[in-house]
């Protein structure tokens, strides 16, 4: 069971050079970058979109460690829905 998950995971990052990380956002054309000058892992995320603004991220990475942080799209005191801000009571 341990080969069988490793071995699935070096399939899915076989394109993806060491030190290396693919990023395939909703409806645009896949990046490869580098994260860090001393990460030596390799990773992939693939973005899909399953209704208007809510989207599913798979993350597979290669790694001893990695830290991943979403930025905000829009932050809760500017969105016009947001309860008792923006638009909402107008």
């Amino acid at each position: 069971m341990h080969a069988d998950w490793i071995q699935s995971i070096e399939r899915q990052l076989a394109e993806v050079p060491p030190g290396c990380l693919l990023e395939s956002p909703v409806s645009q054309v896949p990046r490869l970058h580098r994260p860090g000058p001393h990460w030596a892992g390799r990773g992939r995320v693939e973005t899909f979109s399953l209704f208007p603004g809510l989207t599913l991220s798979h993350l597979c990475f290669q790694s001893e460690t990695f830290s991943h942080r979403h930025a905000a799209l829009t932050p809760a005191w500017k969105s016009p829905t947001a309860a008792g801000g923006g638009w909402a009571g107008r």
